[in-house]
């Protein structure tokens, strides 16, 4: 099974995302890579640049490796409390969660 990090805040627990828009990586230097990468914008002299802070140099943000199995399980309740839900619910959510859970099963 081939690992996967985050970049995650480590008050908050918020995702990271890139400005690429990605939010896993394969590796912990790739991930600390695109940190990198996602600049900020601050006024310098009186001018607008862009600041890149390395992962390094910062105590913001962790890297965590995920566990896919953590993940389906998690997912694996989530639609058995909607499967349990679903009976109870009017007719319009019943529909809503009866489309999302056959999107599921294709």
């Amino acid at each position: 099974m081939a690992k996967a990090f985050i970049i995650r805040n480590k008050e908050t627990k918020e995702q990271f995302i890139a400005t690429s828009g990605k939010r896993v990586w394969s590796s912990t230097g790739a991930a600390k890579q695109a940190f990198y990468r996602t600049y900020e914008w601050k006024l310098i002299d009186g001018r607008s640049r862009r600041v890149a802070t390395r992962f390094d140099n910062q105590d913001v943000y962790e890297i965590v490796e995920i566990n896919d199995n953590d993940q389906s399980s998690q997912l694996d309740k989530a639609v058995s409390l909607l499967r349990l839900a679903q009976g109870r619910c009017d007719y319009t959510l019943n529909a809503a969660i009866e489309n999302f859970l056959n999107g599921l099963e294709e």
